[in-house]
């Protein structure tokens, strides 16, 4: 179910191992079981919440649908709460529920482009080949961000959706991942929206919010390769 709205999963079969993927790898968001080997959920969750790590949405998930396991799971450190089987349709509302919070839109810790990607592509192609391909990349994606904000004034999901898939496609292939991963969220807010067919003001929101931050990664990124300023590293 996830993956048919657009977003990547991990899958781990108990406690402690929740615990160790969250330590080695930055995670936006967690499916807790509450009932899991070797360590259960809740002491799991207590556990993500006192590492000094980026702290992930968590959503804990059972079968017992009593108040008092809602309150438990909250108490735990869990942000929201449901129940098995799970349906598609609790799953889209729990998913529009997390709030995306306004981080800066550049994190100038990290590099704009990823160059051991380029570096791969370059080989592949050639350096003048590569030059060329750039600029084929950079004039598309100004086109399909303008497509994509003309789009989200129509409430227009779908041609959103479709041009920022190939926004997040281009970007990944010339190593601009901070791009590359703002287009991944909004596809999926936009395959969430299309497969409900109903949107609500905070959903609105997060998309201008992802619109403004994928306008200005994308400049960042335009910036970087007209001036080739990698050019010492790469060729």
């Amino acid at each position: 179910m996830l993956e048919s709205l657009g977003y990547r999963a991990d899958s781990v079969d108990n406690g402690q191992k929740a615990i160790n993927a969250v330590s080695s790898q930055a995670y936006d968001l967690i499916f807790m079981d509450i009932q899991l080997p070797i360590m259960d959920g809740l002491t799991s969750s207590q556990s993500i919440r006192q590492l000094p790590t980026k702290q992930p949405w968590i959503i804990g998930l059972s079968a017992n649908a009593f108040s008092e396991s809602r309150n438990s799971a909250l108490s735990a450190g869990m942000n929201d709460y449901l129940t098995k089987p799970l349906k598609i349709t609790s799953l889209i509302a729990a998913l529009q529920r997390i709030p995306i919070q306004q981080n800066p839109i550049i994190d100038h810790s990290q590099p704009p482009i990823d160059l051991s990607v380029l570096s791969s592509l370059e080989d592949s192609v050639g350096t003048d080949n590569l030059d060329e391909l750039i600029n084929v990349y950079l004039e598309h994606s100004a086109q399909a961000i303008a497509t994509m904000k003309s789009a989200f004034q129509t409430k227009d999901f779908g041609k959103m959706e479709a041009h920022n898939h190939s926004l997040k496609g281009g970007s990944a292939t010339f190593g601009a991942t901070q791009l590359s991963s703002s287009c991944q969220a909004l596809e999926s807010i936009c395959k969430i929206l299309i497969r409900s067919n109903t949107h609500t003001e905070e959903d609105i929101n997060k998309i201008a919010i992802l619109l403004e931050n994928i306008e200005a990664q994308y400049n960042y990124v335009y910036q970087t390769f007209q001036t080739r300023s990698f050019d010492s590293l790469l060729f």
